[in-house]
């Protein structure tokens, strides 16, 4: 029987500072991903809450990571990733909208991998703020000199945005097409469709994957008064077909000047993936740092043929 590692929060937040998440992230993006050559991934649903199993190559070694924080990891970096391809440089003014782990690790990974953030407002639209600014992200905000408001409202959390990521898996009807900056970038990471005004309203909609898009037409159409008339009717979105990041990486340089013009917004059409390259690299940092705890838990494919 072999031994299982189980890495905590604290593990995770660890395991991050010693690798580059957003680069790793970029990879799979842009088609030069790691290819993981030794842990075996498969997400197991039997315990408290879903975990992703990797197993080492040689040893009967197994790491159990949340399945909940690899996937906060991945929205944090893609928010990351949008606000570096389209965020004209300068000072940014960001708000984040959400609780819990995939709130706190994009405001972290913003602070950290986004240059020119002055400020940061966060409004906990389903949940407790205190599962956000906890602090440790007080005082990755403290070193990267960047201020923090605190509110329940979404209207004064998003005002002045040229930033704006969503990490609530919850519902977005509070937040409404005149709550958002002429030329922000809206990244939506919460798995709910963007309200129908702020699609209506946006210059571009950027999504994370194209071969997704079709699945999710419905999140492309909005609804709209026509003259004279107060029959709503629902029209297919009537600006350029959404492009993705591959189009974005193709040439930096028009994201910023796009976002300069208008609203954008980016759906992560598959905000609960879990990346097979993340994985590996926090197992193997985790394992190099002894980090982790040792538990019992049965290995469920012990006797399997």
């Amino acid at each position: 029987m072999g031994t299982t590692f189980r890495l905590g929060l604290d593990d995770v937040h660890r395991a991050l500072d010693a690798i580059d998440p957003v680069g790793l992230v970029v990879a799979e993006l842009t088609g030069r991903g790691l290819v993981v050559p030794g842990p075996v991934l498969q997400v197991e649903t039997n315990h408290p809450e879903p975990h992703v199993v990797t197993r080492e190559t040689h040893s009967s070694i197994r790491v159990l990571l949340s399945a909940d924080a690899l996937r906060a990891v991945r929205c944090a970096s893609l928010t990351v990733i949008a606000a570096q391809l389209l965020v004209p440089p300068g000072a940014a003014t960001v708000c984040v909208l959400g609780s819990g782990l995939r709130a706190e690790l994009m405001m972290r990974m913003l602070a950290r991998y986004v240059l020119g953030i002055s400020h940061i407002a966060v409004c906990a639209v389903d949940g407790p703020t205190g599962a956000i600014v906890t602090q440790r992200v007080i005082d990755e905000l403290e070193l990267s000199g960047i201020g923090l408001a605190i509110t329940s409202r979404v209207d004064e959390a998003t005002f002045g945005a040229n930033l704006v990521g969503i990490a609530t898996t919850g519902s977005l009807t509070d937040l409404e097409s005149r709550h958002i900056s002429k030329a922000a970038v809206l990244v939506n990471c919460g798995g709910r469709p963007v309200p129908p005004s702020v699609v209506d309203h946006a210059l571009l909609v950027c999504v994370g994957d194209r071969a997704l898009r079709e699945q999710h037409a419905h999140r492309y159409e909005a609804a709209q008064v026509q003259p004279n008339s107060a029959r709503r009717r629902r029209v297919r979105y009537p600006r350029p077909v959404p492009t993705d990041f591959a189009d974005l990486f193709q040439d930096g340089r028009t994201g910023p000047t796009i976002s300069a013009l208008g609203v954008v917004v980016v759906d992560v059409l598959d905000p609960d993936q879990v990346s097979a390259a993340l994985t590996y690299e926090m197992t193997s940092v985790a394992r190099r740092l002894g980090l982790g705890t040792a538990t019992n838990l049965p290995d469920h494919d012990e006797g399997r043929q």
